[in-house]
């Protein structure tokens, strides 16, 4: 997000990182790698996650239905993010 508009997001059904505003076309003329290098990071977060919530989903008792956890992710605290998830993983293994 950017001033409040979305301009950029990853597809998880067609594994592809997508810009949402058309003046973020213009990235791909000063970096040719931008979308392959955000599709790339996001493919193997994507692997992350999923393994991560059918953890949390077996030991909180959550194998039907909806189950839900929503982040705000900025890429500066991508790292942060997966520490934390991977705490509340941990913190689970406790219950």
């Amino acid at each position: 997000m950017v001033d409040d508009f979305q301009i950029e997001y990853y597809d998880s059904n067609t594994k592809r990182f997508v810009p949402k505003q058309d003046w973020m076309n213009k990235v791909t003329d000063d970096d040719a790698d931008y979308w392959e290098e955000d599709t790339g990071n996001f493919v193997g977060a994507q692997q992350w996650f999923k393994v991560g919530l059918d953890i949390l989903k077996r030991r909180f008792n959550q194998t039907g239905g909806l189950f839900m956890i929503q982040f705000i992710l900025k890429k500066d605290l991508s790292l942060r993010l997966k520490k934390s998830f991977k705490d509340l993983i941990s913190a689970s293994e406790k219950l």
